[in-house]
């Protein structure tokens, strides 16, 4: 009788539970309070929002942001004034070059070069032969004596292929087996004459006068350009100090 009465009782409460469960009405939800002016949201930080996703974009389009940043990528350096650069080098100073003497003695212009050595880049020694105003008038170019007549023969055949036709061995005397290659009344044309034969290839002919000869000593130095050639000349008591072309100065 009991155990009836307690299913009765089951089946009851379980019919008053589903009635209420269908009839019962949806529970509004809590509403979020607005926003106070001047005070932000707190927010979740997994929780999206407008301005972390436009960064997220911003991030995605430039990726070599971070690159730019990184403190051991090579940073290219420029001078901050490239034009002023520019100018120091096209006005560095050059050397220029001298020739001094000429003097009579060698130990005379080496004496001279010995005090312009710690001035100079670049210094060397040189002597020509000029006439002395006595014997035979006039210049001549010429080869030196060879070893032997076939070995002249042999030279006389390369400046004949060449071209040359003003030229013959000489046969005897202090010059034999030389090559004789003309008589000239200038210095000029004699001096222009050798320069031809050179630049063809023939680099011991020379240039001469002919009758009496003495010898003349020079100096050619390259020096640096507040260099004063007036000053110079007459502390070094020479005749000349002439500008030339520093290619000369091997």
């Amino acid at each position: 009788m009991l155990a009836r009465a307690l299913i009765v009782l089951l089946v009851v409460v379980n019919l008053g539970v589903a009635t209420w469960w269908l009839t019962r009405s949806e529970r509004p939800q809590a509403q979020i309070p607005s926003q106070v002016e001047g005070v932000p949201l707190l927010r979740l930080q997994a929780e999206p929002t407008a301005d972390r996703g436009r960064n997220a974009a911003q991030t995605a389009a430039t990726p070599t942001m971070h690159a730019a940043a990184d403190p051991l990528a090579p940073v290219a350096v420029e001078p901050a004034n490239q034009e002023a650069v520019g100018q120091e080098k096209a006005t560095a100073p050059t050397a220029s070059c001298y020739s001094i003497g000429p003097y009579d003695e060698r130990s005379t212009r080496d004496a001279a070069l010995e005090r312009l050595r710690p001035r100079t880049s670049l210094a060397q020694a040189r002597s020509e032969q000029v006439a002395d105003g006595t014997g035979t008038p006039g210049w001549r170019v010429w080869m030196p004596p060879a070893a032997n007549r076939e070995a002249a023969q042999a030279t006389a055949k390369r400046i004949s292929d060449a071209g040359f036709q003003d030229y013959f061995i000489v046969s005897k005397g202090d010059d034999a087996n030389g090559i004789a290659l003309g008589r000239y009344s200038s210095e000029a044309t004699a001096k222009a004459r050798e320069a031809t034969l050179r630049a063809a290839g023939f680099t011991e002919a020379r240039a001469e006068p002919l009758g009496g000869t003495s010898e003349r000593y020079w100096a050619d130095v390259a020096v640096s350009p507040n260099f004063d050639p007036d000053v110079e000349r007459k502390a070094l008591s020479i005749d000349k100090v002439e500008s030339i072309d520093c290619a000369r100065l091997q």
